[in-house]
């Protein structure tokens, strides 16, 4: 049986430690941890306390108000950071052009 071969030919990573490339890229040099205590819900039903959440995450930058009713948390991840790999994932509020 003949191995497929995968070229990843850009990167558009939302996570815990940064977003994009670049801030991505740092994080992992600087060996930051994105690993924090959970604010983003009560999570004392679990034996976990510690997680690695996106909270500099503001969907407003990238998405009207009316379309982030029809998308969810995740779903939002996914298409900016799609849209980043394909190099048109700008902040709507961008007037220079970058």
């Amino acid at each position: 049986m003949s191995q497929r071969r995968a070229v990843i030919t850009g990167i558009g990573p939302i996570t815990c430690i940064g977003h994009g490339r670049e801030n991505f890229w740092n994080a992992i040099l600087g060996e930051k941890s994105g690993i924090n205590t959970i604010t983003s819900f009560d999570p004392t039903v679990f034996r976990v306390r510690s997680a690695g959440e996106i909270r500099d995450w503001d969907p407003e930058e990238f998405f009207s108000p009316h379309r982030l009713k029809r998308l969810d948390r995740y779903a939002q991840f996914a298409v900016v950071s799609a849209q980043r790999l394909a190099g048109f994932a700008k902040p709507k509020n961008n007037t220079s052009g970058i």
